[in-house]
């Protein structure tokens, strides 16, 4: 079933339930098409394209999940946000490596987190549908973040990204390594924030209401990257990943660098990253080895 849309939509909400349904429709009202399953999404987006989708992973007969995928392999690149009843980090992993842009909790003020993610996907500049990639082995290609710092690119592994929030005040942290910026407070977490930008020789800058917060695994621990803006998922196969130019500067931490059609982007090893700062001070621990 699909949802009478307004005259011009640019989005599209694929949501079974009335309620949420609602809820998103007075927060984007005259932006919004709706379809309530997954036959009504894949009629919508055969018919016309979109800036995003925020796709519900509980709908009927085919999870969003198994739709996202379905999308995905029809050469779709249109961002997509996936909305999920509980926070479950496994279920995050599968769906940012299936190819979802970002993961939002339906919680109570979770309408944020959209918009946050639709600012992105607004700047974003959609490149053509491509048809789907044949892999006999999915480990020749990786999906990876782009964010931008001080104009320049750098990307994120998506298989360790938790999920991307705008910034906020920045905690101090005392006898920190000059590669931790501080901490914040995500869920009841203290998070230690690497300073990327002190890395890559930037001087330091205050933090501004339109960057981000890329939260991340490393090691086993939970971690923050402040940046200028998350950009993008890309895909990349094998042969777009080089580590025989990387900068030295660059070095400590760049893995490889990721040849896309729009420049090249230096990809981080964030494990690398904090296993060459020094200790973190004593505390409560963020999350315990596995």
């Amino acid at each position: 079933m699909v949802i009478p849309a307004p005259e011009h939509p640019d989005i599209l909400l694929v949501e079974e339930s009335p309620a949420d349904r609602a809820l998103v429709t007075r927060l984007l009202r005259g932006r919004l098409a709706v379809a309530a399953d997954a036959e009504a999404a894949l009629d919508a987006v055969r018919r016309r394209s979109f800036t995003a989708i925020l796709l519900a992973q509980a709908l009927p007969r085919q999870s969003g999940l198994d739709l996202l995928r379905e999308l995905r392999a029809s050469g779709d690149t249109t961002p997509v946000v996936l909305l999920t009843e509980a926070d479950d980090e496994a279920a995050t992993q599968r769906a940012l490596q299936a190819g979802a842009t970002a993961c939002v909790v339906k919680r109570p003020g979770f309408e944020s987190d959209l918009l946050a993610f639709l600012d992105r996907a607004a700047r974003r500049t959609m490149p053509s549908p491509q048809p789907p990639r044949v892999r006999s082995d999915a480990r020749i290609a990786r999906d990876v973040l782009v964010v931008e710092i001080a104009g320049q690119r750098h990307g994120i592994l998506a298989s360790a990204v938790e999920t991307i929030v705008r910034a906020v005040a920045i905690s101090p942290l005392p006898s920190a390594p000059t590669e931790v910026e501080g901490c914040v407070e995500y869920r009841g977490r203290v998070v230690p924030v690497l300073a990327l930008r002190a890395r890559l020789g930037l001087p330091p800058k205050p933090v501004e209401a339109d960057e981000h917060l890329v939260l991340a695994w490393a090691g086993g621990r939970l971690v923050a990257i402040r940046v200028d803006r998350a950009v993008a998922l890309a895909h990349v196969e094998a042969h777009e990943l080089v580590d025989d130019e990387i900068p030295e500067l660059l070095a400590g931490s760049v893995a490889s660098v990721a040849r896309l059609p729009d420049g090249p982007v230096f990809v981080h090893a964030l494990t690398t990253f904090v296993e060459s700062s020094e200790p973190a001070p004593r505390g409560r621990p963020i999350r315990g080895e596995p």
